[in-house]
């Protein structure tokens, strides 16, 4: 475990984005509460992804034959604390766009207003973009292209699984007024998807 813990200045800004992802809960708790649809279930299926994505990474993180060797090591941490920051910073900002609307659940209104500004100018779903690149970060930080793998399909698969429900469920909420609002917008990627 000791190996996990490195006392590097690029892995010490690690721990901090870390810190500020975890300090989410609490500067920003999920307050609102919809009566025309909620759904909370698939919270738990992202956890779990994101657990399932960075434990093994920690876990193998001694094991030599899934680690990069130098210099793609040094690459692929700089690569991981590129996406790290963006993620963090795809999650704060898109959350303080947002605002009350905010929610860790799906919920929705008949009235909802759709948000426009900032991030989802372009993106349907910045703030999954963001647990994305946090979600699959960890495995490029550590250099472990196993985990590199297999987190980006546990967390682009379970995140598109979240955004399909959450679409589904505004266009049979909101209807028209949504499918007009999301033809203008990428989901996920910008130019690509």
């Amino acid at each position: 475990m000791t190996e996990f813990f490195k006392f590097e200045l690029n892995y010490i800004l690690y721990y901090a984005i870390t810190a500020l992802w975890l300090l989410e809960f609490a500067f920003f708790p999920s307050k609102f509460k919809a009566s025309a649809y909620s759904e909370k279930r698939s919270f738990s299926f992202i956890s779990v992804a994101i657990v399932l994505s960075i434990l093994p990474t920690i876990i193998l993180v001694r094991d030599s034959l899934f680690v990069l060797a130098q210099p793609y090591l040094m690459i692929s941490n700089y690569i991981g604390l590129a996406l790290y920051s963006i993620g963090i910073t795809f999650r704060y900002v898109g959350t303080l766009t947002l605002g009350k609307y905010f929610t860790r659940g799906i919920e929705i209104e008949t009235n909802h207003q759709l948000v426009s500004n900032s991030l989802y100018t372009y993106l349907r779903h910045p703030l999954y973009l963001g647990l994305f690149l946090l979600g699959v970060s960890t495995s490029f930080v550590y250099g472990n292209y196993l985990m590199i793998i297999v987190s980006i399909v546990l967390m682009g698969s379970t995140l598109n699984y979240r955004m399909v429900l959450e679409e589904r469920a505004m266009e049979r909420v909101i209807g028209k007024r949504y499918q007009e609002w999301k033809a203008k917008r990428y989901r996920f990627i910008p130019f690509i998807y």
